[in-house]
């Protein structure tokens, strides 16, 4: 095509109008488009800050289990070293007998005192996941029951 060709048909394409009804609705495709993408990236963002805050309760919840086991551990090695030194200075066998039958049964006391505890912590873990989770479902569903 010849350069006049090029100005004669830009021209014609310049006098040609776009119905009214073709803009509206480019108009309200695109003001559509832009909310729907702009609920997205609301959504998105909550399902973010909800996985954040459920790893951040892991951690936390990792971090305790750390610290109470540690924590057993310790107070395991410091009533062994109790008993040893107790039996070490017993002055009859029958002594020494009395301070070991002693020490399992403290320390039978104590571990069926961890389990309980371990026992009622899961269990309370298991309750709040599953409050969590019923709560982020019942916020899927109407969200989805409005957008039906």
């Amino acid at each position: 095509m010849t350069d006049t060709a090029n100005t004669q048909a830009a021209a014609a394409a310049s006098k040609i109008e776009s119905p009214a009804v073709a803009r509206d609705l480019a108009a309200r495709a695109v003001k559509s488009a832009q909310e729907s993408a702009e609920a997205l990236k609301e959504r998105a963002g909550k399902a973010t800050s909800q996985i954040e805050s459920g790893l951040n309760t892991a951690a936390t919840t990792l971090a305790d289990v750390s610290r109470n086991v540690q924590s057993a551990i310790y107070d395991d090695v410091k009533a062994t070293l109790a008993a040893v030194e107790k039996i070490a200075a017993a002055k009859s066998l029958a002594e020494a007998a009395q301070v070991h039958v002693e020490y399992l049964g403290d320390r039978s006391q104590v571990g069926l005192a961890r389990v309980t505890k371990a026992t009622e912590y899961l269990a309370k873990a298991m309750l709040d996941g599953a409050k969590g989770a019923r709560e982020a479902i019942s916020r899927m569903a109407s969200r989805e029951s409005r957008a039906a």
